[in-house]
C-alpha cells in the first residue's frame, strides 16, 4: 500500500505530517496549468537579464579576489588584535601560530586556525557593519580563505544595492530599480528565476508585455518601500545590509496571479530531505548486517534491497508532485513561509535573517492591489464561470451549462464562448433554431473582439452539426479569409464560394469569388473550378474594378488547363 495514502487514513497522522512537509520540505513550483498562447516576450527577457547581470556580478568578484583576500586577511589580524578579549584567551586555537610542513595534520591545523580567526573576525565585523564600508570589510573577511567566489562583488552591490541607510536620493533611486537585478547567490538567483517563468507567462499574456512590465518595476519598487519602512521602524542596526533580488517584483506577480487566476492549478514538485537522510542511513545499517552476514555481495544487496523497496513503496514521503489551487498554493507561500517568520523575527528583536520577508510582502500586496485596481478579480470569476459552464457541457449537464452561460452572459453580453457553450447545449437538445442562433451569436462577438481562431473553431462546429450552415456575408468572408491565413485552403475556399451563391447582392460576394477562384488555382491546384468561378464573375460583375486582375488569372488557369505538349513556348499573361 501506499504510505503517503496511508498516513492520511489517520487525521492526525495526516496533520503531523502536513506540518513536517511545511518545516522540513522543499517546495517548487514548475507549471501552471494553464497553457500559454504566445511567446511572453517580457518574461524571458527579465529571466536573461537577470542572469547575465548576475554572472557579470560574479565575474567582477574572482578578478577582484586576490586583492580582496589580502585586505580580508589584515582585516583578521586587525579585528583580532583590538578585540582580544572577546575572542578567547591566549592559549584558544585562534592564537596558536601556524604548524609548518607540507603533511596533511599541518595543512588540516592550518585550515582549522585559518577559519576560527576568520569566523571570530566575522562575528565582531558583522556587529559593527552599519556602513557601506563596514559592509564591505564583512565581504572581504568572508571571502579571505576562498578560492573562487559565486556570490556578487560588494563594489556593485555598494553602488546598485538600496540600503534602507542611503543618505543620497540619487543613491536611493539607484537602488531601488538595481536591487530588482541583482542576487546574491547563485541558488537565489534560481529560486527566483522559477518563480518568475512559471507565474510570470500568465500574467504577461493576460495583462499584455508593456503593461506587465510595467507592473513588475512597480512591484519590485513597492517591496522596497514597505523594507524601507519596516527595517527603519524596527530592525534599525540591519540598514545598511544591501536588499538584493526580484523576489520583491515576483511577489507582485504572485499577487496578481492568486487574484486573477485564483482557481488555476499550480503543479508543485516537493523533496523531503529527512526522509531521504533516513532512508540512505536505513540502507547503510541494513547493509552493514548483510555484509556481516554474507560479506561484500550481502552489503550490496541490503543497501539497493532498502532503495529499491523505498522507491516502490515509499517514494512520495520524500518526494513527487501534487497540485494545488494557486490561491491556496500561493497563500500557504505568502503566510507560512513570510508572513510568519517576518513576525517573528519583529517579535524576536532579531536583525534579520537575511530574508526581505517584509519585501515580499510589499510586493505581493501590489499585485494584489492592481489586479483589483484593473478589475482582473471579475475577469476571472467569468473566465471561471464559462469553464464551469464547458466542464458541465463536457459531463452531459446541459441544464447546468446553460444556466452557468446564461449567468455569464448576464455579467458579460458580449462573451462568445458563453454563446458557444448555449448553442452546442441546445444542440444536444434538438432545439436547432435557438442553436443556430447562438451559434452565431458566439461567432459575431468573437470576431468583434478580434479572437478570429476561436470564431473559425465555432463556426466549423456549426458546421458539423448543421451542414448548412452559414453566417451573414461579412462574417462569412472574415472567416473564410482567417482559414486562408492559417492556410486551410480547402475550407477557405468552400466558405467564401458560399456567399456569392447564397446572397446574390451581397457586396461581399465579388471579393469572396475572386479570393476563392485564386485559391481553387494557385493553392489547390484545381484549374477548372478556378475558370468556372471566374466565369460566373464576369457575368455577375462586368464591370468590377477587379476585372483585369479577373482576366489574368482567367488565362493562367486556362494556361494550366492544357496539355504540357499543347502548351505555347511563351506564357500568354
Amino acid at each position: 500500500m501506499d504510505i503517503f495514502n496511508l498516513l492520511f487514513d489517520s487525521p492526525l497522522a495526516g496533520i503531523v505530517f502536513v506540518l513536517m512537509l511545511l518545516v522540513t520540505t522543499s517546495f517548487i513550483p514548475y507549471q501552471v496549468d494553464r497553457p500559454s498562447r504566445g511567446t511572453p516576450h517580457v518574461t524571458y527577457a527579465l529571466i536573461g537579464l537577470n542572469c547575465l547581470i548576475f554572472l557579470l556580478t560574479v565575474f567582477m568578484a574572482n578578478i577582484n579576489l586576490q586583492g580582496d583576500k589580502i585586505r580580508g586577511g589584515t582585516a583578521i589580524n586587525n579585528i583580532l588584535q583590538e578585540n582580544r578579549e572577546k575572542v578567547g584567551q591566549p592559549d584558544s586555537l585562534i592564537w596558536q601560530a601556524p604548524p609548518q610542513g607540507n603533511d596533511r595534520a599541518a595543512a588540516t591545523m592550518r585550515q582549522m586556525i585559518a577559519q576560527a580567526r576568520q569566523e571570530a573576525a566575522l562575528q565582531i565585523a558583522a556587529a559593527n557593519a552599519k556602513t557601506k564600508e563596514g559592509y564591505e570589510q564583512v565581504w572581504q573577511i568572508q571571502h579571505a580563505n576562498a578560492s573562487y567566489v559565486l556570490d556578487p562583488h560588494y563594489g556593485i552591490l555598494n553602488v546598485f544595492a538600496y540600503r534602507a541607510s542611503e543618505d543620497s536620493v540619487f543613491g536611493k533611486l539607484l537602488g531601488l530599480f538595481g536591487s530588482m537585478f541583482l542576487h546574491g547567490s547563485f541558488m537565489h538567483l534560481i529560486s527566483n528565476m522559477i518563480f518568475l517563468w512559471t507565474f510570470g507567462r500568465a500574467m504577461e499574456e493576460n495583462l499584455g508585455s508593456l503593461l506587465y512590465a510595467g507592473a513588475y518595476l512597480l512591484a519590485g519598487i513597492a517591496a522596497t518601500l514597505l523594507y524601507h519602512i519596516i527595517t527603519l521602524q524596527f530592525t534599525p542596526n540591519s540598514a545598511a545590509v544591501p536588499l538584493v533580488g526580484a523576489s520583491g517584483a515576483i511577489a507582485g506577480v504572485l499577487g496578481f496571479f492568486a487574484l486573477r487566476f485564483y482557481r488555476t492549478p499550480v503543479n508543485i514538485f516537493y523533496i523531503q530531505p529527512v526522509t531521504l537522510l533516513g532512508v540512505f542511513i536505513a540502507s547503510l545499517i541494513v547493509a552493514g548486517i548483510g555484509g556481516l552476514l554474507l560479506g561484500v555481495l550481502g552489503a550490496i544487496a541490503g543497501f539497493f534491497a532498502v532503495w529499491i523497496g523505498f522507491l516502490l513503496y515509499m517514494r512520495k514521503a520524500a518526494f513527487g508532485t501534487f497540485k494545488l489551487a494557486s490561491a491556496w498554493a500561493i497563500g500557504v507561500w505568502l503566510m507560512v513561509f513570510n508572513i510568519v517568520p517576518a513576525l517573528m523575527e519583529l517579535l524576536s528583536g532579531n536583525e534579520g535573517s537575511g530574508t526581505a520577508y517584509w519585501a515580499h510582502v510589499g510586493g505581493f500586496l501590489f499585485g494584489m492591489a492592481y489586479g483589483l485596481l484593473i478589475g482582473s478579480k471579475a475577469e476571472g470569476g467569468k473566465e471561471y464561470l464559462l469553464e464551469d459552464a464547458q466542464k458541465a457541457y463536457d459531463n452531459g449537464d446541459v441544464t447546468r451549462a446553460i444556466e452557468c452561460a446564461q449567468n455569464l452572459l448576464e455579467r458579460e453580453p458580449n462573451n462568445g464562448g458563453a454563446y458557444e457553450v448555449l448553442a452546442k447545449s441546445y444542440d444536444r437538445m434538438q432545439e436547432e433554431e435557438l442553436a443556430l442562433d447562438n451559434y452565431e451569436l458566439a461567432i459575431e462577438h468573437l470576431l468583434r473582439k478580434g479572437e478570429r481562431e476561436a470564431a473559425v473553431q465555432t463556426y466549423q462546429t456549426a458546421l458539423r452539426n448543421h451542414e448548412r450552415f452559414i453566417l451573414p456575408p461579412d462574417k462569412q468572408l472574415a472567416v473564410g479569409n482567417q482559414m486562408a491565413q492559417n492556410q486551410d485552403w480547402q475550407n477557405s475556399a468552400e466558405t467564401l464560394v458560399k456567399i456569392p451563391y447564397t446572397f446574390t447582392d451581397a457586396p461581399e460576394g465579388e471579393l469572396a469569388l475572386l479570393r476563392a477562384s485564386q485559391i481553387y488555382l494557385e493553392q489547390l491546384g484545381q484549374p477548372e473550378m478556378a475558370v468556372q468561378l471566374l466565369d460566373h464573375f464576369a457575368q455577375r460583375y462586368p464591370q468590377s474594378q477587379w476585372m483585369p486582375q479577373v482576366q489574368r488569372t482567367w488565362k493562367i488557369a486556362q494556361f494550366q488547363m492544357l496539355p504540357p505538349e499543347d502548351r505555347p513556348a511563351e506564357a500568354p499573361f
